[in-house]
């Protein structure tokens, strides 16, 4: 093993293994741990140009996030340049088409509304030491080599666990409570009534249409994390292994089976990364690392058959990632791959110094840039609910 980081040494059967193709076999393992970012389009900060990346976007003209006052009616009052906005009612909408008349005129002027919406990239990293004995003596073969698969592995969840938490946090309008409804419109008051039905996938899938969510989605393929494949047969949902259950056990309004099983509709070329089976409108994909809420809901009590936390109902998230509604943002670098690895072998010139006159002693460490973008957060949909014990 001490052939591994004794640079300038060949073994007796050849050699030595090179570190850098170790650290690349790292790579492709930790990418098989990614549930949520190849849904989330990539961006980069250039070199030199600050920490923060802005993004403009133009609001739809007929919809009520175009505030614009500009507008002119048919009649010349000064109205909001949005005609009808967001209404759907047929009355409302026919005193507002935007007829002309014989004589023209400076009437139906519109308006148009321009957002910029912005992210941070923020730096994180970590390091391990080892020693020269560590690697010779342990009983683990190629420990060196298992040692650096797991920090990558650790880079990746960390990765993961700032987009779980990022996604959460932005989708605030299109939001359902589970069950019978929260009695004040938040976590807290989720109980061990509020466990997700039927009824609530509908719920959102109607809330994610009228937001123009699209039943198709990009995701990032390919070893370059450049390529994208277009996903259909529904919109792309996250749970952990709680809600798996209880989608699983799920009635449809004829009370039928809703959960679909994954190896009944998807061969081997079109399965998503952790992906279990279909409900509905979406795609179900288990994440056993995903996030919850410990103890956020209502009093559980002496109830044991619902999971909580110090007393009260634990909340768990169902989350639908629209096409396009976020972009993870990093940093442009002439160093290759979304990791940036330094390491100090024992023995090499840079581990003798004062404080280490013989070597002995090695280290490695990993670090990268991350901030994420909410591009179209009402595409981001989310229903809480408790899950049975």
């Amino acid at each position: 093993m001490a052939l591994l980081y004794k640079e300038g040494t060949t073994a007796t059967v050849g050699a030595n293994v090179r570190v850098d193709h170790l650290l690349k076999n790292a790579l492709v393992e930790a990418a098989e741990e990614q549930f949520l970012f190849p849904l989330a389009s990539k961006e980069s900060i250039p070199l030199h140009t600050g920490k923060t990346i802005k993004r403009e976007r133009i609001e739809p003209m007929i919809s009520d996030k175009n505030i614009s006052a500009e507008g002119i009616d048919s009649t010349g009052k000064t109205v909001k340049g949005n005609l009808w906005g967001s209404s759907r009612d047929v009355g409302a909408i026919t005193g507002l088409l935007p007829e002309i008349g014989e004589e023209g005129g400076r009437f139906n002027r519109v308006g148009f509304t321009k957002n910029t919406i912005s992210a941070t990239i923020k730096d994180y990293g970590f390091f391990f030491e080892y020693t020269d004995d560590s690697m010779q003596f342990d009983d683990i073969v190629d420990l060196y080599q298992k040692l650096c698969s797991e920090a990558v592995k650790g880079a990746n969840k960390i990765q993961e666990t700032l987009l779980n938490i990022d996604l959460i946090s932005v989708a605030d309008a299109t939001v359902v409570f589970a069950g019978k409804g929260a009695t004040d419109g938040t976590r807290k008051s989720l109980g061990k009534d509020n466990i997700i039905t039927y009824n609530d996938l509908r719920k959102l899938d109607r809330k994610l249409t009228l937001a123009r969510c699209p039943y198709q989605t990009k995701i990032i393929t390919g070893s370059a994390k450049q390529d994208t494949r277009v996903v259909g047969q529904g919109r792309i949902a996250y749970v952990g292994p709680e809600l798996e259950t209880e989608l699983e056990n799920l009635k449809d309004q004829f009370g039928n089976p809703a959960f679909v099983s994954v190896e009944h509709y998807a061969d081997a070329g079109h399965i998503l990364n952790g992906e279990v089976g279909k409900v509905g409108k979406f795609r179900i994909i288990m994440d056993p690392y995903f996030l919850h809420f410990a103890g956020e809901g209502a009093a559980a009590g002496d109830d044991t058959t619902i999971k909580a936390t110090g007393g009260k109902c634990d909340v768990f998230p169902f989350l639908v990632i629209g096409d396009d509604a976020c972009s993870t943002v990093g940093l442009a670098s002439s160093k290759a791959g979304k990791f940036v690895i330094n390491e100090v072998k024992p023995g090499s010139s840079q581990s003798v110094n004062f404080s280490d006159p013989f070597g002995k002693k090695g280290l490695f460490s990993i670090q990268f840039w991350y901030g994420f973008m909410a591009q179209r957060p009402e595409r981001i949909g989310l229903i809480y609910s408790c899950a049975h014990a």
